[in-house]
């Protein structure tokens, strides 16, 4: 059953929206994309699948079964997550204390809903427990469970004391934002879902939440997850602490959402089961991106908004994509959410600096986890409360009466509008600014490697800084239309992970409601997103995750902009085929590995699943290495970054570092280089001779030029026989292990 949110009892006049004509023409529009949708070549997948290749699976459902068993019963295996889930569980209920308590402190508890409240409480606390752990590893020891325990029992202790002074568990009575009056908006007819409707949605989204929390669990196997999201995490849990890491250049780089690993490694013990932990906690704001949704869709507009906002999200491939591959940029589209959120909180309250500083800690989060959030996030922010203190001026000027002047308004408001920026900016500081002081004093440069040419930087050379900025420039196309033209058609149409949902329906969001409260914000926070992302990125379809929240929401209004039973009807049609290309996609071979139901230890040494398998980065010298090589021993790499999953002490670079094998070798006899290696405990070396071919292609990163097969096979092996090839079942022509001839006898 739906209906109008005013009733048919007010007599109103019809709006537009309800007449025969825009509602056709609002269908076609969707079944003119649908038809795009799915005939258009796609970019930007990992795999070589196509769109229609997924639904295939609907056909021959245990086809899909067989993905998620590794193509055997044999290996079956999933009581060995639940340490895993366990983990996370305390990992995100301790985040949840504290930051109920930052709240509490704030005094913004009892203004908010109890899902509020727990949605900033976990966003808060997660970015309390990362600066946490940051400063337990500059001055403490990261292997140690105690600190981790002491920090849960302090949280717990104190939440529960406040909450008894309080005299109830809870601050707040309703569970649910209050929804506005609709009478407030004019006379529209917006489509209020029935309960049964809603439910369905509801349990939709708990399936795909479900899924995107199995693909979290399965060990690493995206690129930059394997170099630097989860490795350096393993580094600092391994030395005990965090340090300046030469040899990787990310390493140096804010990793606030990475550090949720080091608490999961700690408390289990173990840096290969903790990394999982620290996926997924990364994965788990998949989630809460949705319940922020729904909660910000029952706040300004209606729970049917809320509930289908939510649900295209999650349909759309694209959070749960980056989620079970372990990158962070749903991390950061959870934290812009908030901080907008909290800041749209903070217009409606007279007395809401409380929500200015969750707003700026919410934005100096995002920046704790990735530097482009200082411009995705914490300058949108600073914009719209400048654009929100202008507004309140020129509202009090207008209604004043006798003298009083914009200038006089102005002065009269500027202690109100620097006390709001002052708090937001502490907050952002205070969130972020551990990171950017860690940086300062280890490297010299509080944004390495960034601003080379302002700060310089440890190990940053004039050289590597040219190659950091060739290899993040905007891509072919530069900033002409014909540029423009791709990028747009390609995030619109040709993403491999873009849904069926979102753009048609962001579409008559954007008309239907362009007059609605708030909505010009949203347009405006996504319009900034895609200017940005294509003047001064190297425009990477998931760098705009942040703004995807938004969109959502806009889509969630389109969807409601009429009760007319057609419109229903037709929505219904579209939002399960939404769910049926999104599970599909996601729970096949398209997002990445679906292995959910094979044993961890049978996972933690198999092949990375590839378009090329060749191209696996655990073949068999990473399980040579892992079994044969003496733990006491290190392995050289070079060429090869994505280091996580081998379990011995190792030497590596990125290519944007010194290479370390020249940096041993250049320029030294057989003694001096035997020495160096027998010095260093390095018995092994490993060159990954295809990886150096691709960084050194035209157009491509770029590689030191002085590992070459002529250095290797002429003089390290036939003339100064210090290198011996290991036969392994592996193309020598992509990548060889050597053995240091003698490191026996050392």
């Amino acid at each position: 059953m739906v209906h109008p949110a005013q009733g048919a009892g007010t007599q109103q006049p019809l709006s537009w929206r309800s007449k025969p004509w825009c509602i056709a023409g609002a269908i076609t529009v969707c079944l003119i994309y649908i038809a795009i949708y799915f005939v258009a070549a796609v970019y930007n997948t990992e795999l070589e699948v196509t769109r229609l290749q997924p639904l295939l699976y609907l056909i021959i459902p245990d086809a899909l079964v067989q993905l998620w068993v590794g193509g055997s019963w044999s290996r079956f295996g999933v009581l060995d997550r639940l340490p895993i889930l366990a983990t996370t569980g305390l990992i995100l209920f301790v985040s949840f204390l504290l930051g109920r308590l930052l709240l509490q402190a704030l005094r913004v508890d009892r203004q908010s809903s109890r899902l509020e409240n727990t949605l900033f409480a976990i966003a808060s606390g997660l970015n309390f427990l990362s600066v946490f752990t940051l400063a337990c590893g500059l001055f403490g020891d990261l292997r140690s469970p105690l600190p981790f325990l002491l920090l849960a029992t302090g949280g717990l202790a104190g939440f529960a004391f406040l909450r008894w002074r309080a005299g109830s568990f809870f601050a707040t009575v309703n569970w649910l934002p209050t929804p506005p009056d609709s009478s407030s908006t004019g006379p529209t007819e917006p489509l209020e879902l029935s309960r049964r409707v809603r439910l369905t949605l509801f349990f939709g989204c708990l399936i795909i939440t479900l899924c995107i929390t199995l693909g979290s669990m399965l060990p690493p196997w995206h690129f930059d997850v394997r170099e630097y999201h989860s490795q350096v995490p393993k580094e600092w849990f391994q030395q005990g602490q965090v340090s300046f890491m030469p040899h990787n250049v990310y390493g140096n780089m804010p990793q606030g959402a990475a550090m949720h690993a080091v608490p999961g490694m700690a408390l289990l013990g173990d840096w290969w089961h903790g990394a999982l932990v620290g996926k997924t906690v990364i994965a788990s704001c998949a989630g809460l991106t949705a319940a922020m949704l729904f909660s910000m869709g029952c706040r300004f507009f209606s729970p049917s908004v809320g509930i289908i906002s939510a649900f295209i999200y999650l349909c759309t491939p694209w959070p749960a994509y980056v989620s079970t591959a372990g990158m962070i940029d749903g991390v950061l589209a959870f934290f812009s959410l908030a901080t907008f959120y909290a800041f749209l909180l903070s217009t409606r309250q007279r007395d809401a600096l409380g929500y200015v500083f969750i707003a700026g800690w919410m934005a100096g989060a995002a920046v704790a986890c990735k530097y482009p959030a200082l411009l995705f996030i914490v300058m949108p922010l600073l914009a719209a409360m400048a654009v929100y203190e202008i507004q309140r001026v020129r509202q009090a000027a207008s209604q004043s009466t006798g003298d009083t002047t914009l200038p006089r308004q102005i002065s009269q408001r500027l202690p109100h509008m620097a006390t709001r920026f002052l708090v937001a900016t502490v907050a952002i500081v205070l969130a972020c600014g551990l990171w950017f002081g860690k940086n300062a004093v280890l490297t010299g440069n509080p944004t390495y490697p960034l601003l080379y040419e302002v700060f310089g930087g440890e190990t940053r050379t004039p050289e590597n800084a040219a190659q950091w900025q060739r290899a993040h420039r905007t891509p072919g196309g530069g900033l002409s239309f014909a540029g423009l033209s791709h990028s747009l058609t390609k995030i619109s149409v040709k993403s491999a992970y873009q849904g069926v949902l979102l753009v048609p329906l962001a579409i008559l969001g954007l008309i239907s409601a362009w007059r609605k409260p708030h909505v010009l914000l949203l347009f405006a926070i996504i319009c900034f997103g895609l200017a940005t992302w294509w003047l001064l990125t190297h425009r990477l379809d998931r760098f705009l995750l942040p703004f995807l929240p938004f969109t959502a929401l806009l889509a969630g209004l389109g969807a409601c902009f009429t009760y007319r039973i057609a419109w229903h009807r037709f929505l219904i049609v579209f939002l399960g085929l939404g769910f049926i290309t999104g599970v599909t996609c996601i729970t096949s071979r398209s997002c990445g590995d679906t292995r959910y139901l094979v044993a961890l230890a049978d996972l933690r040494e198999d092949e990375v699943l590839d378009v090329d398998p060749d191209y696996s980065h655990m073949n068999e010298a990473h399980r040579y290495i892992n079994h044969e090589v003496p733990r006491n021993n290190r392995v050289m790499l070079v060429g090869e970054a994505q280091v996580f999953p081998i379990d011995r002490d190792i030497l590596y670079n990125t290519c944007f570092d010194d290479c370390v094998m020249e940096q041993m070798f250049a320029g030294k006899t057989r003694d001096e280089r035997l020495a160096a290696l027998r010095a260093a405990k390095i018995s092994h070396i490993y060159i990954f001779w295809r990886e150096l071919e691709r960084y050194r292609a035209p157009g491509n990163y770029g590689y030191s030029d002085y590992v070459t097969r002529d250095l290797v096979e002429r003089e390290l092996m036939a003339e100064q026989q210090l290198l011996r090839p290991i036969p392994l079942p592996l193309d020598p022509k992509k990548g060889q292990l050597f053995e240091v001839q003698g490191w026996q006898n050392w």
